[in-house]
């Protein structure tokens, strides 16, 4: 599907594809999240118009892009309530968003608080793929980083009534990625505030540079140093700083 434009037209076309759907499994793809994972994002328009389709036609997996960034999670089936069985035996469709490229985001440490979704695992600063393996009634998911670890994985078990046992396996694996624990990604700089910085902190040479989304806005963190002196400044998309620390 094509987040960009004409949900409500997609949204027809999709009522009317899942109303003949009769394969076991139904997996969704599109670009911008129902449910974001970085911070200060939130598709709530688009969630309002496709969600309550995935729930009436039961859609096991939504794989989801944009937010560069990992995160997964999941509704509760029947009307989205999330109660003590169904978080431990049943599920909804489960969300998916993930990240391949080495431009990351930070994500949003509320998780999916207030919203009909819960997340269980997320990731930054963590280039990802995806692995799903279907055998008849079962599904698997595998998610693993560029180096070949596995990071994420669950399952789901289709039941005579169409819905879905889930079986959480985060609990076998490390713990879950942040910027703080992991090696930064080198971004490009682009030329003209590569030659602005250096003009304006002659002598220092640029040793990190890292994009990155601050309430909704795109920031550039820079580490410059001089011999033994280090500077890291906060840049805005233009290449002014905003701060020096």
């Amino acid at each position: 599907m094509d987040s960009n434009r004409d949900h409500e037209k997609q949204a027809a076309w999709l009522r009317d594809i899942l109303k003949e759907n009769k394969k076991k499994w139904t997996i969704v793809s599109y670009h911008h999240p129902l449910f974001s994972a970085s911070s200060g994002r939130d598709n709530e328009a688009l969630r309002a118009i496709w969600k309550p389709i995935f729930d009436e036609f039961k859609v096991d997996l939504a794989l989801q892009g944009h937010d560069h960034s990992y995160a997964r999670g999941r509704v509760g089936p029947g009307e989205n309530v999330l109660n003590g069985t169904n978080l431990r035996d049943l599920t909804g469709t489960v969300y998916v968003v993930s990240v391949s490229g080495g431009k990351m985001y930070g994500l949003n440490p509320n998780g999916w608080e207030g919203t009909e979704a819960v997340r269980d695992r997320a990731a930054e600063n963590t280039q990802l793929f995806q692995v799903i393996s279907i055998e008849n009634n079962n599904l698997k998911f595998e998610s693993y980083t560029a180096v070949g670890e596995l990071y994420d994985a669950f399952e789901l078990a289709k039941n005579e009534d169409g819905s879905n046992t889930f079986l959480e396996l985060k609990t076998d694996l490390g713990p879950e990625y942040r910027f703080e624990n992991t090696i930064p990604y080198e971004d490009q700089l682009p030329s003209e505030i590569e030659s602005k910085i250096l003009k304006k902190y002659s002598g220092y040479e640029i040793r990190r540079v890292i994009f990155k989304e601050v309430e909704g806005q795109t920031r550039i963190e820079l580490r410059i140093q001089k011999g033994e002196i280090q500077k890291i400044l906060l840049l805005d998309s233009k290449g002014k700083v905003l701060s020096e620390n």
